[in-house]
């Protein structure tokens, strides 16, 4: 009975998709982290609306494509707005990050945004250290603060990964959010 028991609890750890993800992050595993640029309009545009990226995001309601290139155009010509995408070794967009400066420009506020193809592969934590890299080469802040819907574990977790505080629960539009929070390291050595 011991060894059965073993045996049930070994493979409720094991979903069987160790094989698959592995030959996913082989042939998709992002190499970079470049801005964004008005010719990915197209791949942001359909990330937008996956249904997954919509569970998760502030505003879940499908955007039109002319919304979208609006949106697009004006956040490619913001300064206080940083927006990178993540792409494959095959050159397909696979996700998007942005910063955007609070009014008080002492922190960014970040949103991350992964394809299905690429989520569950362990490259959050990867994705999220570059980017903040970046952005704060390129933006003067002291904070990223990340609003991470209570349903959404898997990035939560990846968030705290990377060292990322839990701040606790905040409402936005009636939705429970965690607020979760990053000091510059730049800062922190000051």
């Amino acid at each position: 009975i011991e060894i059965n028991e073993r045996r049930h609890r070994g493979m409720s750890l094991v979903d069987g998709k160790g094989a698959d993800r592995l030959a996913a992050s082989l042939e998709l595993e992002p190499i970079d982290l470049r801005p964004a640029a008005f010719t990915d309009l197209i791949p942001l545009f359909e990330l937008r609306n996956e249904q997954e990226v919509r569970n998760n995001s502030l505003n879940q309601s499908f955007v039109t494509y002319e919304q979208h290139e609006s949106w697009l155009a004006s956040k490619l010509h913001d300064d206080r707005c940083r927006l990178f995408v993540v792409v494959s070794r095959n050159n397909q967009v696979v996700g998007q990050v942005r910063f955007d400066l609070t009014p008080e420009s002492i922190s960014v506020v970040i949103s991350v945004s992964l394809a299905p193809e690429i989520r569950g592969l362990g490259l959050a934590g990867a994705i999220l250290e570059e980017s903040i890299s970046q952005a704060s080469g390129e933006l003067d802040f002291d904070e990223v603060v990340a609003q991470i819907r209570e349903t959404n574990v898997p990035s939560r977790k990846a968030f705290e990964r990377c060292g990322f505080r839990d701040l606790g629960e905040e409402r936005i539009n009636g939705v429970r959010y965690r607020r979760m929070s990053l000091l510059n390291r730049r800062t922190a050595i000051n």
